[in-house]
């Protein structure tokens, strides 16, 4: 089964920013889905979903995002595959992505938040 979980991000950062960054990855626009980039190894893949400024959470959600993080911006979606590995992969886009774009809050399927010190635990829980 697949893991969803999402990177919120307090620098507002263009879809053209981040695709580039997910691209020099090794990443693969789908041509099918313009806000979609996929990477792949030989261990998984991750499928990145640009969301922007609108962020997929409830208004509970949207509170709770609050007390991590005054004012996230941008918000990027990641689906891991069922396969063994794809945590890995997620976790090295994931310390990327914070290396360019700075502060990170991880939102998890379960309706969790993490801060990125705790990015194992929101991607293999």
């Amino acid at each position: 089964m697949s893991k969803i979980m999402s990177l919120m991000l307090e620098r507002k950062t263009s879809k053209d920013e981040m695709f580039s960054l997910l691209q020099l990855m090794g990443g693969n626009i789908q041509t099918n889905a313009a806000d979609q980039v996929v990477l792949e190894d030989s261990e998984g893949a991750v499928w990145c979903y640009y969301r922007g400024e609108n962020f997929n959470l409830d208004e509970k959600e949207q509170l709770e995002l609050k007390k991590y993080s005054a004012g996230c911006n941008t918000e990027l979606a990641l689906e891991l595959s069922s396969d063994e590995n794809s945590g890995r992969l997620a976790e090295k886009i994931c310390k990327k992505i914070m290396e360019e774009f700075g502060v990170c809050i991880i939102y998890s399927d379960d309706g969790s938040f993490h801060e990125m010190d705790q990015l194992h635990e929101a991607v293999y829980s």
